[in-house]
């Protein structure tokens, strides 16, 4: 007889929905004994009722946690992940005569930008940034001024503060970032 995972789950969880040779069976070995366990235990902290203080102090943990109403600091506050966009590049045209490798004994600086969009689209983060500084612009495709802005940039998790949107935030470093957390006061 096979057994799978989802029928250890079925048999802890919803021991009717399983058919009847399968529940026998489990009832009476030991082979999956571990695993049967475990989903055990996993119903029963389900069953226990979490004190709000845990609650509060596991919400303070998990970013995604944090705008949830009943745990939030500040009802009027939401945080918005944003990933990398992918963008499109421009293919340059053959060159029309020649080009020498090095057309002056001045170095310049390079820029890179990378832009972030939230999943629904509403915000756009754009960093500009050279060797030694980055510019960092936010926008709001509603048009809406942001203001009490804090950004957090992931995996190094520094965090900056804005006041508004209507400037870029200008960093004295080059910042990459893999994610960005934008935590938007609504209040404003």
């Amino acid at each position: 007889m096979e057994i799978t995972e989802r029928d250890l789950f079925n048999f802890v969880f919803y021991k009717n929905t399983l058919d009847i040779d399968k529940t026998e069976f489990l009832e009476s070995t030991d082979i999956y004994k571990d695993e049967i366990d475990f989903f055990n235990s996993l119903k029963n902290s389900l069953a226990e009722e979490i004190s709000l203080e845990l609650k509060k102090k596991i919400a303070q943990k998990i970013p995604a946690y944090r705008n949830d109403p009943d745990h939030s600091r500040d009802n009027l506050s939401t945080i918005i992940v944003l990933y990398p966009l992918v963008e499109k590049t421009k293919r340059r045209k053959k060159s029309e005569g020649l080009v020498l490798a090095a057309d002056s004994a001045e170095l310049k600086s390079q820029h890179t930008s990378q832009t972030f969009s939230d999943e629904k689209k509403q915000y756009l983060i754009k960093l500009v940034s050279s060797e030694s500084e980055t510019k960092i612009f936010v926008f709001s495709t509603s048009e809406s001024e942001l203001k009490n802005i804090k950004l957090t940039i992931h995996p190094k998790e520094k965090e900056y503060f804005l006041k508004d949107n209507s400037n870029p935030l200008e960093v004295n470093e080059s910042v990459t970032a893999e994610s960005i957390s934008l935590q938007v006061n609504l209040q404003g």
